[in-house]
């Protein structure tokens, strides 16, 4: 008996409208909004839910899940210094496979083993220029989160199909997890300065100096010519393919045709594949994710129903509308704290300014202070010294001996009522007040005797 499919359409709880697919008549249809940012250009997750009245099938697709590897030390400065970034976004780049099946466990709820491997017939299958499109409208908005811009270094867009086996209980499970997969490799350069507004452009020169980042040549090599394209590690499958035994049988004839020199070449081209040499921010995630959970013995049932939900998949427009809202609401909120931070700075610089003033008057009058000492002491000296002249020629002038700190013994006249020391060991005696603790400071003179 076939199998009669119907247009459903998918509602969250809420009552939002997220999309239409093709499943059997009588399977259930479910739907919600994670409503929390996962990324800058991802401000909600959609989720597609489909199950079979006896439980044993569920299948699921979730929207656009972009992630950001950020790998200069700059651009880290950015997002920590722009409170409204996104931080949930930010993870480390991993591979395809390994994103994809951390994912599908999720989705399974136990460890998975990969079987296969095989393309995914998606409407982004069939329109690689309009998969490209939508990667570099990616690009582009995390360009303008950032106010520069990028140059696309290296890019991949596929839409794969994984095929992973498990357990529940005493069950064998069996869980094809597919997506539309994109990553954009990015490096920014010295011309992006041209693009800045004034206060990016102060960020970038102070953050090039905090972190060293080299000069002219820094960011100026060309980007690729031919983008890399995802080696494959399976031939292509076509919908026959998948209705003839599944994906696990093409798997084994497909190991069986292979030499031990085949698959050992095969893993070296993959080791030896060129890491990126200097990239700056990794854009990594996919478009679409899809997803379905059946017991081994319904491989050919949940296949068959599977393939035609994900290439009857219609995301409803009302998800872009609000995608588009809310991430023009976010650079909103960025911009605007950019221009709080940059009043800031301008504040800072204004008090470090006043402060800097403050320590030249500082100086200045300690500078005068010093010098009207000097020339006190000096006046007194003179004034001793015409004394002790005009009477050394009536008697004979009695001394007093003091040892400064290198050592030497000098004479000062009985007649000095204060005997000082500078800092090159010469002493002086000075007749009349003392001096006071200020000026000997700013003399840098101490007092001996």
């Amino acid at each position: 008996m076939s199998t009669v499919f119907e247009e459903r359409t998918f509602v969250s709880r809420a009552g939002n409208v997220l999309g239409k697919a093709l499943i059997p008549a009588d399977w259930s249809a479910s739907g919600g909004i994670d409503e929390n940012w996962q990324g800058e250009m991802v401000p909600f997750v959609a989720t597609m839910n489909a199950g079979s009245p006896d439980g044993g099938i569920y299948m699921r697709t979730s929207s656009k899940d972009v992630h950001t590897d950020l790998r200069n030390a700059f651009l880290k400065t950015v997002a920590v210094l722009v409170q409204q970034h996104t931080e949930a976004g930010y993870d480390k780049y991993i591979e395809p496979e390994a994103y994809i099946r951390n994912w599908a466990e999720g989705y399974a709820g136990v460890p998975l083993q990969l079987t296969a491997v095989a393309d995914l017939p998606t409407v982004l299958a069939s329109q690689p220029e309009l998969a490209r499109g939508l990667l570099e409208n990616d690009k582009s908005l995390y360009d303008m989160f950032l106010e520069m811009n990028s140059t696309i270094e290296s890019a991949e867009c596929f839409s794969r199909l994984y095929r992973f086996s498990g357990r529940q209980g005493d069950n064998e499970i069996i869980v094809l997890a597919g997506m539309d997969y994109q990553c954009a490799r990015l490096v920014y350069g010295p011309a992006i300065l041209n693009d800045f507004s004034d206060s990016m452009k102060k960020l970038y020169t102070a953050a090039r100096e905090k972190f060293n980042l080299s000069g002219e040549n820094d960011y100026v090599e060309k980007a690729r010519e031919n983008i890399r394209r995802f080696k494959e590690t399976a031939s292509k499958m076509t919908f026959s393919d998948y209705m003839k035994g599944g994906i696990l049988g093409k798997m084994k004839e497909q190991k069986k045709q292979q030499t031990p020199v085949q698959v050992s070449q095969r893993v070296a081209v993959k080791k030896e594949e060129p890491g990126e040499k200097r990239v700056d921010l990794v854009l990594w995630g996919s478009q679409h994710r899809y997803g379905c959970l059946f017991f081994a013995d319904r491989e050919k049932e949940a296949t068959g129903v599977f393939l035609n939900f994900v290439r009857s998949i219609q995301q409803d427009e009302s998800l872009d509308v609000r995608e588009n809202n809310a991430i023009n609401r976010k650079m909103q909120l960025i911009r605007q704290q950019a221009a709080i931070n940059q009043n800031i700075a301008l504040q800072k610089t204004a008090q470090l300014r006043r402060m800097q003033a403050k320590t030249s008057r500082m100086i200045a009058r300690n500078s005068r202070l010093a010098s009207e000492g000097l020339m006190d002491s000096f006046n007194k000296k003179m004034a001793s010294d015409s004394r002790i002249s005009q009477g050394f020629s009536e008697a004979t002038m009695g001394v007093n001996s003091y040892t400064n700190s290198y050592g030497q013994t000098v004479d000062v006249s009985t007649a000095a009522d204060h005997v000082y020391e500078n800092r090159y060991g010469d002493v002086y005696g000075v007749s009349g007040v003392e001096l006071d603790q200020e000026t000997l400071n700013g003399l840098n003179w101490k007092k001996i005797g």
